[in-house]
């Protein structure tokens, strides 16, 4: 009798464990059949409006490549630092658009360029009195930076700290004008139109020191963790829209402003990095 309770009790733990097993592979299965988390911020590279419906170019970008590699996928607009820390945070999560730096580099999986990028201080044209030879003269002014954005880390990496932290790029040209900051951050691809949305002239402001030769561009990137067959998917189907032309025709106004930017200040740049002595 003894022994016949035991054989059943051993009976019902072996097939609690079976099930238990099964139940775990379950979970697992339905672990790594869930959609891909990408997050991005609200942006006009991001987000088309009324004012500026052929915006959100690289959201644009980005869910096709996601179609060409047959990635599903969960889009998520989110306020910046939310979605930085939901990347770093968490596996099979994408981020766009991200500027790629020597400190973020080993931090994510680096899937494509969206868009070449180069960062530069600006100042008043007026304000002739704000001379820039070295990084380190930027100590001496009061800077505009938008809040974690990759020139923010950047400066206090640099051990500069003057820095007036806001929620946009926009913010920050308005404080210019209004001559609450001497100097501030901004893309050479953004500078234009960032112009254009807010009716602001550009030729009342100017290119003052160039930053950061070391940020190659604006990146698409997957987090720590991410399936590497997922990442693959990703870098096969970026280089095929690329190879088709697709990204060129998708980004070609961000390219015009790249070259309206050149044409505009050729003199002003050279000398951010030619400063004279």
């Amino acid at each position: 009798m003894i022994l016949n309770t035991r054989l059943r009790y051993s009976k019902n733990v072996f097939l609690a464990l079976i099930i238990s097993c099964y139940q775990c592979i379950a979970s697992y299965e339905v672990t790594a059949n869930e959609p891909v988390m990408v997050f991005t911020e609200n942006l006009p590279i991001t987000s088309p409006t009324v004012n500026n419906p052929s915006g959100g170019e690289a959201s644009r970008f980005v869910k096709l490549l996601l179609e060409e590699a047959g990635i599903d996928y969960q889009l998520h607009i989110l306020p910046w630092r939310r979605s930085y820390l939901k990347v770093q945070t968490h596996p099979n999560t994408m981020i766009y658009p991200m500027a790629r730096t020597p400190t973020r580099e080993d931090q994510f999986h680096w899937v494509g360029e969206l868009l070449p990028i180069q960062y530069y201080l600006y100042r008043l044209k007026t304000r002739t009195d704000i001379k820039m030879e070295t990084l380190a003269d930027a100590r001496n002014y009061k800077i505009g930076v938008v809040n974690y954005y990759a020139m923010h880390e950047y400066l206090l990496d640099k051990n500069i700290h003057s820095v007036e932290p806001v929620n946009s790029s926009e913010q920050n040209i308005k404080k210019l004008l209004l001559g609450r900051i001497d100097l501030f951050v901004a893309s050479d691809s953004g500078i234009l139109p960032m112009c254009r949305r807010i009716n602001v002239d550009c030729e009342l402001i100017t290119p003052a020191f160039k930053l950061a030769d070391e940020i190659s561009g604006l990146y698409l990137a997957f987090s720590q963790g991410t399936d590497p067959e997922l990442i693959e998917k990703a870098k096969l189907a970026d280089a095929k829209l690329k190879e088709q032309g697709v990204h060129r025709e998708i980004f070609s106004n961000r390219f015009n402003d790249l070259e309206g930017f050149y044409s505009l200040w050729s003199d002003d740049i050279e000398m951010t990095i030619h400063p004279t002595q």
